[in-house]
Formats: C-alpha cells, structure tokens, sequence
C-alpha cells in the first residue's frame, strides 16, 4: 500500500514496468506526477503495491515497484464509457464559505475486440480531463503609507514595490496588509492508447502457438497554477506542460513446452515545460520576511528519450525453473532554461534600508544533450525443493556508464578531483565508472504440511532478502551543463553595500562572487538492502489474511548540500575566490521499517469486504527523493539532518466492499415483471482511504551577518524546552504549529530538529451503486455511478512553516486535486460499460 514512496525515499528514483518492460525517460518524478496526473487511465492494471518477491528477472528497484500489464482484447467485443459532467454547483470543501466552486468535466471511452478471431485483437482508448478549482487567494503586501515611505528614501526599489498590488484592508502594523483576490487551479489532459496482440493460429507448432503485442500511447497536459510566493499568494502564476509517447512491442516464442524466449524493445519520449509568470519584471525572485515573495519570470524546458531491448529465455528443468537474461538501455535527455536568480532581505527594516542579505544568479543555460546507456543481466533459478517449499536464488547484474554531453560542452566541478581552480576541462568525464554492481535475491516460500488445520495446507509464508543499485535519474547528474555559463553568488558580508538591483555587483570582480554547480566525481551508485518476511492465510472459511513486516537500508543516496562556507574560526572560505557552492553527492542514507495487514472476506451472496493497514517509519539525512529535499541547516553536520524523511508516511489505511443489494421485494407478487427486473441485481460499492500527514520543517529567516558561516539556507529556530508544538485549544487552519514553541536562535544554528511537526491527516469516503444488465443477444451492460469523497470532507496540504512570518503555522491551501484524486473535492460520476 505504500507503493513507491518507499521506493524513492530508499534509493531516490523513480522506476515503474509495463508489460514487463522497465524504463524512465523522465527528467523527474513531479513530471510523471504531471504526465499522468488525475487523468483516469484504465489503460493498465497495478498488479503490485506492497510486496517483496527479490527475483532478479523482475525487481530492479526498490520498494514497491509499480508493475502494470495493458489491457488487451478478445474474441468478445467490450466496450467502456465514462464521463464526469462540467458541474458548477460542486464547491470545493475548503472554501465553502466563500463560495469557491469545483468545476470538473472528465470523460473517456476504450473499445476492443477482434481484428481476426483467435488471432488478432485490439484495444483503442481515450481519456481526458478538464478541471477547474478556485482558490481564495491571500498575500502579504505593503501598506500604501509604507510604500510611499520606500519609494521616497529608496526609488531603485520601485520595481518591485510597483509588483505588489494594492489592497484595500488596514494593518495595525502599518507595514503590511493582506491581498485578497481569487485565482484557480486549471488542469487539462488527453490521453490516447492503441494495443494489438496476434496470436499464431492454433493447432501451429504443436499447440504451442507464438504471441505478440504492440502498444502505443501518448499524452498531452497542462496545469496552470497559482504560484506560491512562500508567504502566501498574490498574481504569479506557473504553467506546466507534459507530453509524453511511447511504443512498444513484444514476442513470445515457446520452442517446446519447457524452453521459451520473450524478447521486448520500447522507445520512451517525454517532453516538459515549465514556466513562471511572475509579477515583477525581472528573472529575479524577491524574498522579504513579512511580505508575500515575488516570483521572477522564468522559463525551462526538457525532453528525454529511452531506448530499451531486452531478451529472456525461460528454462525448466524437473524441478528447476531458470530465468536468464539481459537488457541494454539509453537514455538521452535535453535541457536548457532562461536566467534565473533570488534576492534575499533579511527583514522588512532591511528592505526599507535597500540592504541586500543574498543573491545568486545564473544566465541562460544553452540547449545540451546528456547521453547515459544502462546494461542489466539476471540469471534466477526457482526452485521447488519440495513439494510445498519454493526457494528462489538469483543475481542481478547492473552497469552504468558514465553520463556525457553530446558535444562535450559540460564542465563538472570538484575541487577534490578537477584541482584548485575547481573546473575540469570541457568534455571531462561526469564521475568515475562503477562497474561491480553485483545484486544477490534470495526468497523461499513454505506451505506448512504438519498442525492445526487453519495452519495446514491453507497458509504460505515468504520471507526474502535483495540488494538492488541504482544510478537515480539522469538529471540528477546534469549539474556540469550549468557550468557552461557563469553563476554566482553574493551576500552582505562580504559586500556591505550589496542593494538592488544587484547587476552591477555581478561586474566586479571581488573575490567571493563567482560561484558553479558542483558534484563529487568519486561518487558511488546508490544501494539499498530489503528484507521480508510476511504470512498468509485462511483462518477461517470466506477468510483470506496477511500479515507482512518489510525492512530496507538505503547507502549512497543523492544528497543535495553546500561547500565552501565561511570557517567561523578564522572568518575566511576554503576558496575565496568563489562564494558558497551548491554540491551534489551521494553521501545519504536511510532506513525503512513497513508493518503491514490485510484481511479479505467473501460473504454469502457475492458480497466482498477487504481492509488494510501499513504502520511505517522512514528515516534519513536529508537524502533527495526527487519530490523536493530540504537543504540541510548545517552543511558540515549531516548527521544533524537524520530525521523522519519528507515522505514518511507513519500510518496508512483503507477499506473496500463490495455489495449487492435490491430495493423493495423484488419478487413480490404485486410488482410487474419489468419492475422487478430494475429493483434486482445492483451493488453497493464503498471505498475508505486515510493517511497519517507527513513531516512539516519548521524554518527561521537570519541574516548572513548573524551567522557566522556565512550560510542561511534552511535554518531553523531554537526549540523552547516544554511547550507543545499543538496550539492551546487544538491544531486548526488558521493556526496548526503553536509558536510559542520556538524562539530566536541564540547559537551558531537552531536547536529545533528537521522535520519536527505534521501537517493534517487526510481521508475521503467515495461510494457508488453498480447495476448490471443482461441483455438480449449475449450483451452484458454495466452501470456505475457514484462520488469520489462522497462527504466532501475538506484535505489540507502542510501549514506554512517559516516561523519569522505571521502566516506562520496556517494553513493556506487546501490539498491539490491534481496530486489528491480522491482527497480533493466530491466528484461525481457515470460509468458505462458493456460486453458481447
């Protein structure tokens, strides 16, 4: 049930399989989050979620991998419609009040059946979404007197005064006031999917026919979003578009019934734009405590490709069943982006006064082509040692070559391994080549012949260890590109006059300006070790149960950081002719321990009822999961940052039934044969889902005067000893993190932990009535109709966390429909379905 989140929490790549194909073109997991999004894909099934089956043939990533198989057609023509209609009357439960409306219009249809009965099939689908959520949007601005007071002392800051919009509400402050305005959450998508399967004529080869398929699907998405300033919302908006493809085919060839080969190729393309529509104008971000930040205008753009064939051969042998096979892949992806840079002031005085705490900027990024090709060998045996014992031993092969750019442009950084200046030549290679990736699995799985009848013959149980590598995502690898331009970084301790605008700054030639992308070239591939142990079995008659306890240790994980800080003994950088540097290595780790149940029951009359619950801990240093680490408070203090990671889901539950019902007495005398025939044969369906909230970090804003260091990225404020992190009165919207629990930081860096509060639990209860009919001519026809979150309960995402700001512990948005599903506002719909 927990899917992949421990997956990327353990190693930090995303990897999914469809019809057994492994591949990820992605630059990154909120583009596959956006890819597919809320879009309704009954393209595939998820076959796995929470298991461990350590089979070298199979599992190449850790943690739950997501395994699909595409639906395919048969020699029966089936057919499937649904639509969700644009309703105007739905509101959005978190803002109710203010009479947000939720506008939702989703619709789609597949059709499949025979091209050539028993031999050719096909499958054709299109899904798509229209979806619209207001927000009532809030933002610190200036108050007009407070403007008028900059402006008249400071009118090189106009142009960013001139970005706030005015607002008609006081302050007792004087200084700020609260923006209100609406904006809405837009989403659209369209998917389009084609998949054929010939089967050779039967009676060929012995009644061993040969089969094979060919798929092709392909999407286009956009969201369009209000942009988040950290401190609310004012005008800014972000736009980001997907469109992903891929094809892909396979053959099964069995030579006799105990010697197979399926051989599988795909071609994965993705592309991803990016943009942010900010109100100042100017590529600069602008960060000022007490006021709403101002997004700079920004542009980035990627597109990725994967080309995949792999081969195996299937053995059995008496008792022994040999799986071997290899796999080659390459990956290719392109980016580049529009400048950017962030101005940071370390209070609203400072702002007033034009005294600039830090900045960064980095021009235009050019168009670059990274290349990485992937190898993969396995050989399992399965072996069935016994009657009722299998054991499974198999190894894993896993080779990655060194990344590159095509035109050899790059130019890592690494002070350790490219010398003093830090830059190695053009064209050097990315890091050092790990070759030895070497994956033991073993699993076994015993049906107990001796006991108590439950116990005999009606219970399995598995237990299995693995080792899995990993090379993460090529675009956490790409850091060299950025070093074919300049960037740098600037703060007030070293430049005292640092003001804005900050261009003229970026000419002089002071030392501590210049900065790069740095990464370790003596990194090594990321690992996780897993290990399972789980039982199930049938207590009682109708009764199905399991019980799985899941551990996994993650070493060498992505860690994104900083170097080259001020020593605060002799106030002097190791380089001081560069400022501080961001720095990627793989110096993380992590542990996992998963405590999971599960208990099916098959009533009288069809009924099913099935219930679930995870218990989970996840811990780490601030390891990258692609969803978006925090930098670490102290850089020379990893192990400072081991804490519940971003993603540590503690609790996790769901329930799901099944249930026929009928209206009335449909066999009463007095009902005529077509009313009864309507009152029979439908279903009550219902499905609970709920889950513990996740980690918030609570942050504190400093100047890089007060820090002796020099570094001011993610700090947090000092913990006062015995106040509850709980407001007086209960954790609401309006105030979640009590204040009073932290305080200014009186030492060199904060005392409060990371991660050390929760945002809110989230749950929603859909429901819906299925009816089916039998109709003349072998056609069956399914209706459903129903509502996701059927209550309309009201999901919020994490309250604000920067405790200098006075939104600090509210919470601002309601949780995102787009990443929620089912935990975003009611939605209704209509299913069709039918069979010939």
């Amino acid at each position: 049930m927990l899917g992949d989140s421990y997956g990327r929490n353990v190693v930090g790549a995303y990897r999914a399989q469809m019809d057994g194909i492994e591949t990820t073109p992605y630059l990154s997991a909120s583009q596959v989050l956006n890819d597919r999004g809320d879009v309704r894909t009954t393209e595939f099934t998820q076959q796995r979620q929470l298991s461990a089956t350590f089979t070298a043939a199979d599992d190449s990533s850790p943690g739950g991998l997501p395994r699909m198989t595409s639906f395919q057609g048969g020699d029966r023509w089936h057919g499937d419609f649904y639509g969700i209609p644009r309703l105007y009357f739905l509101q959005d439960p978190a803002g109710q009040a203010a009479g947000q409306k939720y506008t939702s219009n989703r619709y789609g249809g597949s059709v499949s059946g025979p091209i050539r009965k028993g031999t050719t099939h096909f499958v054709v689908q299109y899904l798509g979404i229209r979806q619209s959520v207001e927000r009532q949007l809030e933002g610190y601005v200036p108050t007009g007197d407070y403007r008028a007071a900059v402006q008249a002392a400071e009118p090189r800051l106009d142009s960013i005064l001139a970005a706030y919009p005015s607002a008609a509400r006081s302050s007792a402050s004087g200084l700020t006031t609260i923006f209100d305005s609406t904006g809405s959450q837009t989403q659209s998508g369209d998917l389009a999917f084609l998949r054929v399967d010939q089967t050779a004529r039967p009676g060929a080869r012995k009644g061993l026919p040969d089969s094979g398929f060919v798929r092709f699907d392909m999407a286009r998405t956009e969201t369009q979003s209000p942009l988040s300033g950290g401190e609310g919302y004012l005008r800014d908006v972000a736009t980001l578009r997907g469109r992903p493809y891929d094809v892909a085919a396979g053959w099964t060839h069995p030579f006799n019934t105990d010697f197979m080969q399926d051989l599988r190729a795909a071609f994965m393309y993705s592309e991803i734009e990016s943009f942010n529509h900010g109100s100042i104008a100017s590529s600069y971000s602008v960060s000022i405590p007490g006021l709403t930040g101002l997004n700079g205008n920004q542009e980035t753009f990627g597109r990725s490709q994967a080309w995949l064939l792999q081969d195996q051969l299937t053995i059995t042998r008496g008792h022994h069943t040999l799986q071997v096979g290899a796999a080659a892949e390459r990956l290719e992806i392109d980016l580049h982006s529009s400048d950017s840079g962030r101005v940071n002031f370390a209070s609203l005085a400072a702002f007033s006064a034009n005294h600039v705490n830090w900045a960064t900027y980095t021009q235009p990024v050019p168009s670059n082509a990274l290349l990485e090709w992937q190898a993969f060998a396995w050989l399992q045996d399965n072996w069935k040692l016994r009657r009722n014992l299998l054991v499974g031993v198999g190894v894993r092969y896993e080779f990655y070559d060194r990344p590159r750019e095509l035109d050899d442009k790059a130019i890592p950084f690494d002070f350790a391994t490219c010398g003093q200046t830090g830059f190695c030549d053009p064209g050097a290679s990315f890091n050092r080549l790990n070759a030895l990736n070497l994956d033991p699995r073993v699993s076994a799985a015993w049906t107990p012949d001796v006991g108590p009848s439950w116990l005999r013959s009606r219970t399995v149980l598995r237990a299995g260890a693995a080792i899995y590598h990993s090379d993460g995502l090529l675009m956490d690898q790409a850091s060299p590109v950025y070093n074919e331009v300049q960037n740098f970084y600037l703060n007030s301790s070293l430049n005292p006059a640092l003001s804005y605008p900050v261009t003229p700054f970026l000419r002089s030639s002071g030392a501590g300006i210049a900065s790069a992308r740095a990464a370790s070239r003596d990194r090594s591939n990321a690992y996780a070790s897993e290990w399972s142990v789980s039982i199930q079995t049938q207590p009682a008659r109708r009764w199905i149960a399991t019980g799985t306890y899941f551990g996994a240790s993650g070493y060498h994980l992505p860690v994104s950081s900083y170097i080259n800080l001020i020593d605060p003994a002799s106030a002097l950088r190791s380089h001081p002719e560069f400022g501080q540097i961001p720095y990627f290595a793989n110096a993380g780790s992590s542990n996992l321990h998963v405590a999971a149940a599960t208990a099916t029951y098959y009533a009288p009359g069809g009924a099913q009822f099935m219930g679930g619950y995870n218990w989970a801990h996840e811990i780490d240093n601030d390891a990258d999961n692609d969803i978006g680490a925090d930098a670490p408070q102290n850089p020379a203090c990893p192990r400072c940052e081991r804490a519940s990671g971003d993603l540590d889901v503690r609790q996790l539950g769901g329930f799901r039934g099944y249930y026929p019902i009928g209206f009335g007495d449909p066999a009463s005398p007095s009902r005529s044969a077509l009313t009864r025939h309507l009152l029979a044969h439908w279903s009550l369906l219902s499905n609970f889902y709920g889950v513990s909230a996740l980690p918030v970090n609570v942050t504190i804003d400093r100047a890089t005067a007060h820090v002796a260091s020099g570094y001011t990225i993610r700090q947090r404020p000092d913990r006062v000893p015995g106040v509850s992190l709980t407001p007086p009165g209960g954790a609401r919207v309006s105030q979640w993190i009590n204040p009073a629990a932290f305080t200014t930081v009186h030492g060199l860096y904060g005392t409060a932990g990371r991660n050390i509060a929760r945002g809110p639990d989230l749950w929603a209860l859909s429901s819906g009535l299925q009816r089916d009919l039998a109709l003349p001519k072998q056609v069956h026809l399914r209706l459903l109709t129903g509502a996701a979150n059927v209550l309309n309960h009201a999901n919020y995402s994490a309250p604000f966390a920067d405790w200098s700001s006075p939104e600090f512990g509210r919470i601002i948005t309601p949780y995102s429909p787009q990443r929620g599903g089912d935990l975003g506002p009611r939605t209704l719909y209509l299913d069709m379905s039918f069979s010939r």
